[in-house]
């Protein structure tokens, strides 16, 4: 089956509470011919944010729509068992076909979709969902369930960042404003901008999610006054974003920045520099030590890497700048395939310390271990200073 995946989404938004009767009217007697769609629904499960996430998976029949371009609206409402209820509102444009495809495609006789999905963020509770979607023709399909979000194992831990029943559009977690008065603790923050699954061609949405929540959560948990955040990618073989003095403001920039990265676009020269990758890397880390205000730690975050390759001996010794503490929180999909990638060869040849985690419950234990050791790696700088 062809799925066609070239919707636009306008962007989720909440429905204000003066406009819930209407919408409340449209959900309980809204009628009209049935849309040909089906639905998968995923979640509750606890994400980077720190905040449940409740999401679905919708495929419609694309034939339906002629080979027209047109567009669905959505509408989700959700009731908490202990709270107020919340409408959540989206539009998904898709497009339609050329009249030269027209005249070469039977469209009746092809099996094809095209998919869109929605997700909010939830905290701990019992919800009850309906989903309505709308054409432009005004043709309906709808869906209800049920779901239960609350932690499980070591997630009973983690400090969630959302009060238990409440519902917000999925956005990514602020992260805290500077200080009026710093110490003169900086940090850098080196973000593999890789999808979660290392053997996708696509950074897709829910990829751009993970990189940006775990930026969001590091940078809550860390102590620090100013920080550089600079994204690279390996597949590419180049940076793809740096800001000095990164802040809340600067989140879009990342965001856009990661949209625009087509993993499966790599140039004929990047597929010959068979070292580019580890040139990349160590051209990374040797501006962090020639920075005008260098970093008191640098910290690689992101998923692990299907490139499992030594970085090789004639490059490595050829570094011979003396680099900033450095620490990599590397992120794997499963238990049971912690096989050291690239980075994490590179960080531990360098005497690095690597932390490796497979759920929001260990990324929370391992910042807190994060946090102790750059301060520990602080305090030994600042006794040896003194001597």
């Amino acid at each position: 089956m062809m799925a066609l995946t070239a919707a636009i989404a306008c962007g989720q938004s909440i429905v204000e509470p003066k406009d819930r009767a209407k919408f409340n009217d449209i959900f309980d007697n809204a009628k009209g011919e049935r849309l040909n769609c089906g639905i998968k629904t995923f979640g509750p499960y606890v994400d980077f944010g720190f905040r449940f996430e409740l999401g679905y998976m919708v495929d419609c029949d694309i034939r339906q729509f002629d080979g027209v371009s047109g567009d669905v609206r959505i509408f989700l409402r959700v009731r908490p068992e202990n709270g107020d209820e919340v409408v959540l509102s989206d539009r998904i444009f898709f497009p339609g076909i050329t009249k030269q495809q027209r005249e070469s495609i039977d469209l009746p006789k092809i099996h094809a979709n095209f998919q869109f999905s929605g997700a909010l963020a939830a905290g701990e509770g019992v919800y009850a969902l309906d989903l309505l979607i709308f054409d432009n023709r005004e043709r309906v399909y709808r869906h209800s369930w049920k779901a239960k979000a609350e932690p499980h194992g070591k997630e009973a831990k983690v400090d969630f960042s959302m009060r238990p029943d409440a519902i917000a559009a999925l956005r990514t977690i602020p992260i805290p404003a500077r200080p009026s008065v710093t110490k003169g603790t900086h940090l850098t923050v080196l973000m593999n901008a890789a999808p979660i699954n290392p053997w996708s061609s696509k950074l897709r949405a829910w990829d751009r999610t993970f990189l940006l929540d775990s930026l969001s959560t590091l940078l809550r948990q860390l102590s620090y006054d100013s920080v550089r955040v600079v994204a690279f990618n390996l597949e590419q073989q180049r940076e793809i974003f740096r800001q000095d003095d990164f802040s809340q403001s600067d989140m879009h920039s990342l965001s856009h920045a990661l949209r625009n990265l087509e993993l499966g676009t790599v140039s004929y020269n990047t597929l010959q520099r068979k070292s580019g990758w580890a040139e990349l890397l160590l051209g990374l880390l040797h501006s962090e030590a020639q920075a005008e205000q260098p970093s008191d730690a640098v910290v690689f975050l992101g998923p692990t890497l299907r490139l499992e390759d030594k970085v090789p001996p004639e490059l490595l010794a050829s570094y011979q700048q003396e680099t900033p503490p450095l620490f990599c929180v590397a992120y794997y999909p499963r238990v049971g395939a912690d096989f050291p990638d690239s980075i994490q060869h590179l960080t531990s040849a360098l005497k690095g310390k690597v932390f490796r985690i497979h759920t929001p419950g260990e990324l929370a234990k391992n910042l807190d271990k994060l946090k102790h050791e750059i301060a520990n790696d602080g305090a030994a700088r600042t006794t040896r200073a003194a001597k």
